[in-house]
């Protein structure tokens, strides 16, 4: 364990208000410090991409071929599961359910691990209402006025037209961005987009660039799609050994410049012209020139 010491200067948590009955006192109850916090782990380096052979549930018999040959070259046994079936430690009927979903089963499909939970996912965030502004000088938050219109498909590859929309104005706001213009907008039982529920006349406290302001009360919800195909794959993660410690590509620079000696041959009659006396001859450089004495 590392233990980290920081100063902290209490005049800025000190009352200094002029004629303050507190004043001289320590009247902060919070101190924010900055923490860096750093991990170092070591780098794995480069993965193979080799495409997944998905389990045939018609066809059990696995090809190792390119494992097979690859061992082979290390002097390596092949591995148990290369001749025997794999047996897991769970199965389809005593798995826990909070790991029915984790699981890697021999028969299992990529759709197997499909959930479409659809829960309302809310947080709280800051006012996003400027996105929804027109150009409109008099009336720049109108109500029932798309601002934008988007096409996009979801995860089921449904298309979408969603549209960016102020719904209330008043107190909360209520506006969406990316939702189906129908009776749900703004409801909800709003299923697309982003509904946001912004109060005027709450407000919450939060640190921003370090320092802590209070922002109007804006929360935001909408429906989140689970565990699907735009989240979900089946893939092998292949590691080969002459791959270990290298984390990038390497980088072949092309630009080879040559510069010719155009001026060597007249290299020695240049540096002449440094020469101010004959002692400068023999001291130069080092003794660049030679000389011969008679």
């Amino acid at each position: 364990m590392e233990v980290i010491k920081r100063t902290i200067n209490l005049e800025d948590y000190t009352d200094r208000a002029d004629r303050s009955k507190t004043w001289g006192a320590m009247t902060a109850s919070t101190f924010f410090i900055k923490i860096i916090l750093t991990q170092t782990m070591d780098n794995m380096g480069l993965f193979t991409d080799i495409d997944f052979v998905a389990y045939d549930k018609n066809n059990s018999t696995v090809d190792y071929t390119i494992l097979k040959d690859k061992l082979n070259k290390l002097n390596q046994k092949p591995f148990s599961f290369m001749t025997n079936k794999p047996n897991p430690i769970f199965n389809n009927l005593n798995t826990p359910y909070n790991l029915s979903y984790v699981l890697r089963y021999p028969t299992s499909t990529e759709k197997d691990y499909y959930n479409y939970v659809n829960a309302a996912i809310t947080g709280m965030t800051e006012s996003k209402v400027e996105d929804l502004k027109s150009y409109d000088r008099n009336l720049p938050y109108r109500t029932g006025f798309d601002t934008n219109k988007e096409n996009y498909s979801n995860y089921k590859g449904d298309p979408i037209i969603g549209v960016d929309r102020i719904k209330t104005y008043g107190e909360p706001r209520i506006y969406v961005l990316d939702t189906i213009n129908d009776a749900n907008l703004g409801t909800q039982t709003q299923t697309t987009g982003l509904r946001y529920i912004e109060y005027t006349g709450k407000t919450r406290s939060v640190i921003l660039d370090g320092k802590p302001m209070t922002i109007p009360l804006t929360i935001v919800n909408y429906i989140g799609e689970g565990f699907n195909k735009t989240n979900i794959t089946f893939s092998g993660i292949t590691k080969e050994e002459y791959l270990l410690g290298m984390i990038s590509v390497p980088e072949v620079y092309d630009d080879v410049f040559i510069e010719r000696g155009v001026t060597n041959v007249f290299e020695n009659h240049l540096r002449l012209a440094e020469i101010k006396s004959l002692s400068d001859v023999a001291t130069y450089n080092g003794g660049y020139f030679k000389v011969s004495r008679q």
